[in-house]
């Protein structure tokens, strides 16, 4: 498990307060959740639950809808994001939705 501080600067020279994240050891069974559901031709935020909203964020990234999430949010494969949306990434989402495990390698630790 790696721990990231992150800080803002306005000028360079002093720093706010780190926000720390976290990484895990291993996703969790919802790690295809990649979007909420779309609310006034808006995609909120991943909500936890993996369903037919991922599929179709993906389905529209992949035909390029001008509302359609940013391609670097629904690139589940492969293990390196590749820019690639395909149905590769549909078929990842179906694998998290019945409860499959994370196919690629832990979370690296950094040094």
């Amino acid at each position: 498990v790696s721990v990231y501080h992150v800080y803002a600067t306005p000028d360079g020279v002093s720093f706010g307060d780190p926000v720390v994240v976290e990484t895990i050891a291993q996703p969790d069974k919802w790690w295809a959740d990649v979007v909420g559901p779309k609310i006034g031709g808006l995609w909120t935020p991943p909500e936890g639950v993996v369903n037919f909203d991922d599929i179709q964020a993906i389905i529209q990234t992949f035909e390029r809808v001008p509302d359609a999430p940013h391609w670097a949010a629904v690139d589940l494969d492969a293990e390196v994001p590749n820019a690639v949306i395909n149905l590769t990434d549909v078929q990842l989402t179906i694998l998290s939705f019945e409860g499959g495990p994370y196919p690629f390698s832990d979370p690296a630790n950094c040094p």
